[in-house]
This record gives C-alpha cells, structure tokens and sequence, in this order.
C-alpha cells in the first residue's frame, strides 16, 4: 500500500469537496439574492396596488355620500 497515492486521493477529494461547497455557496448567495430581488419587487408592488385600493376606496365614499344627498334631496321634494 502507497501512502501517497492514498494521500494524493485523500487530498484530491478534499479538493473537490472544496470545490463544490464554494460553489454551493455562491449558488446559494445567488438564490438569496433573487429571492431579496423577487420579495422587494413584490413589496413594492403591493405597496401599489394598497395606495390605489386606498384611492378607490375614497372615491367610493364619495360617491356614497352624493348617493345619500340626492336621495335625501329627491325625499324631500317628493313630500
């Protein structure tokens, strides 16, 4: 038996787990930071859409309230 080829492959497989867990990490980095990306894109646009509902729901009260003065109105003329 051959210390060094067993050493040799010992430190070729290491190597290569080396290898693999740095890329692994940079994948890893990667993914987290699309994911960072993705969930501040998706923030934003809820943002959006909230501010727009808030808006709508604004004018809807509005047209509520004019509802309720024209009914109050054609009430009253029709006493």
């Amino acid at each position: 038996m051959d210390s060094r080829d067993e050493l040799g492959q010992l430190n070729e497989s290491i190597n290569k787990m080396g290898d693999l867990l740095q890329k692994s990490y940079g994948d890893l980095r990667l993914s987290h930071r699309e994911l960072e990306d993705k969930v501040q894109e998706r923030t934003a646009t809820l943002a959006e859409v909230a501010n727009q509902n808030k808006e709508l729901y604004k004018e809807a009260q509005a047209a509520v309230r004019m509802r309720d003065d024209f009914l109050s109105i054609a009430s009253h003329e029709l006493r």
